[in-house]
């Protein structure tokens, strides 16, 4: 086993909790569509999130080479993982049995949103 396959592990499973959660939250929107007032933005930001997760799982398979891996590289390649699934958190609401305003809860959320995807590296 390479340092790769060991550290790939923690970089995938975090990585596929971001897409399972955009998932289950744009399921849950589309599931309540009755007692949902849609606004475009949160539902274009969470196909972006999925999307940017599963590229960010693709370049992974890039640093397969690397053999050497320090604490701190690893940590900032973490860094990754973590936001996107902060963002996937951020992006769309837990539906609850009341009604839900997508606009009001991205202007409520959109600051703590783009405030996390700015730790996002580019």
């Amino acid at each position: 086993m390479t340092a790769f396959d060991y550290l790939s592990v923690l970089l995938s499973i975090v990585l596929g909790l971001a897409i399972a959660n955009v998932l289950t939250r744009l399921a849950a929107v589309v599931t309540a569509r009755e007692r949902v007032d849609f606004y475009w933005p949160p539902l274009a930001w969470a196909i972006w999130v999925f999307f940017i997760s599963v590229q960010h799982w693709w370049a992974q398979w890039g640093e397969r080479h690397t053999q050497t891996w320090s604490f701190g590289a690893f940590w900032l390649e973490l860094l990754v993982p973590v936001d996107l699934f902060l963002l996937s958190a951020l992006v769309l609401p837990a539906v609850e049995e009341e009604r839900l305003d997508l606009g009001e809860w991205y202007f409520r959320n959109r600051a703590w949103f783009y405030g996390v995807m700015f730790f996002l590296p580019v």
